[in-house]
């Protein structure tokens, strides 16, 4: 699952930083470029990762994103503390 959400995060210009998938969500610390729609972004990484997901690896349950999602925006700085805590 991790490594297709790398690969979905990728294609859309995007530069994953760290993952983590928890039993009922996923953190993920990535890059964006300053354009990069976050709404967009994030529809498409879902819609794209669930579709693999369900297609190459057939989980017993099909993996079905929730509504919504939370983001931060972070300084350089403040990206270590993120990823200890992804961790």
């Amino acid at each position: 699952f991790l490594r297709l959400l790398n690969e979905e995060v990728k294609t859309r210009g995007g530069l994953p930083l760290r993952h983590n998938a928890m039993p009922d969500h996923v953190h993920l610390l990535a890059r964006l470029r300053p354009t990069t729609l976050v709404s967009e972004f994030i529809g498409q990484v879902k819609g794209a990762t669930s579709f693999r997901v369900n297609r190459e690896i057939s989980p017993r349950f099909k993996l079905r994103w929730q509504e919504g999602y939370g983001v931060v925006s972070l300084r350089r700085e403040e990206c270590g503390k993120v990823e200890r805590y992804i961790d």
